[in-house]
């Protein structure tokens, strides 16, 4: 919501709001209407429609400026279409401020895998059911495709001539979007998570590492799936999601193979580090029910300017 000074700053739940509003001409001349007063409603209570949201380190000053966008999946453990159904069958976007508090969230009727803000300042994203959908700030349907040959048949929108749409989505330099398939990482027992970054000399094939989040270790964790970094481009930090963690008690018993992990949780963080050595935390949010049976992993995380266009 726009500020006294024209600037736009998030809006938080739960809270008394004023709204100003001041009307100019090209003479110069202004006048403005009496404040509004608006109360923004509470956030859901944390439970299967709305993840358990925990911020335990936030230090604004050494962060990069803007909101941090990323998606909540929901996550019940165990097997049988009925758990398939509860698991594809949610799926959200949402926004944290540098204190961790939402301050926006969108839901719709399934699973988003990669999102992207566009130029045009909208939100675009993939779905588990092969529909790749863009949505203004007030959750608007501006533009929607389907995979025309997708199991769940015909879609709302334009169909593509594909089987599927999956794991990533870009805007390229013309405006149109590219999806991209997944590949496959190591072996579990052999992968701790981590953000890295080398430096590549082409001209004599050599590649040195110059930075890493963490070392392997008994504070390391192991996300099974998905997960984003990002180099944030003011401060230089580093922003990592963790996409889908594993309890370590469960190691010796889940590998790459889908029905391995569905009867084990999962939890999952976002962290932006300063790229010092040691690594430090400034910013760390926690998405863990702390129970066995039902978890929140996510597929991203971006920082993005501020909540609308």
């Amino acid at each position: 919501m726009p500020d006294g000074d024209g600037n736009n700053e998030p809006t938080r739940t739960d809270r008394d709001h004023q709204i100003l509003v001041t009307i100019g001409n090209d003479a110069g001349e202004e006048t403005s209407a009496e404040p509004l007063g608006f109360r923004t409603p509470p956030l859901p209570e944390p439970g299967v429609e709305f993840p358990p949201v925990e911020t335990t380190v936030s230090r604004p000053e050494r962060m990069e400026p803007g909101v941090t966008l990323f998606n909540p999946r929901r996550r019940r453990v165990g097997v049988g279409q009925e758990i398939v159904n509860f698991n594809a069958g949610f799926g959200m976007l949402m926004v944290l401020d540098q204190a961790g508090e939402v301050t926006w969230y969108y839901r719709v009727d399934s699973r988003i895998s990669d999102f992207e803000k566009v130029a045009n300042g909208n939100l675009i994203f993939v779905t588990a059911d092969f529909r790749m959908i863009e949505i203004d700030w007030l959750g608007n349907t501006v533009n929607q495709w389907y995979a025309a040959n997708r199991p769940e048949g015909p879609a709302a929108g334009i169909p593509v001539d594909t089987q599927s749409f999956h794991h990533e989505i870009d805007e390229l330099p013309n405006g149109n979007y590219e999806a991209r398939p997944f590949n496959p990482p190591s072996p579990v027992t052999e992968t701790y998570s981590r953000a890295v970054e080398y430096e590549i000399d082409e001209e004599n094939m050599r590649v040195r590492q110059l930075w890493q989040s963490e070392q392997a270790g008994p504070d390391s964790v192991i996300s099974i799936a998905m997960g984003d970094v990002d180099w944030l481009p003011e401060t230089e930090n580093i922003l990592v999601a963790y996409g889908a963690i594993l309890d370590r008690e469960t190691l010796d018993q889940v590998d790459w193979r889908a029905d391995s992990r569905l009867l084990f949780n999962q939890w999952t963080r976002l962290r932006e580090y300063v790229r010092s050595d040691p690594p430090e935390v400034v910013y760390e949010v926690v998405l863990d029910t702390g129970t066995e049976d039902m978890g929140w992993t996510l597929f991203g995380a971006e920082r993005i300017d501020r909540v609308g266009p």
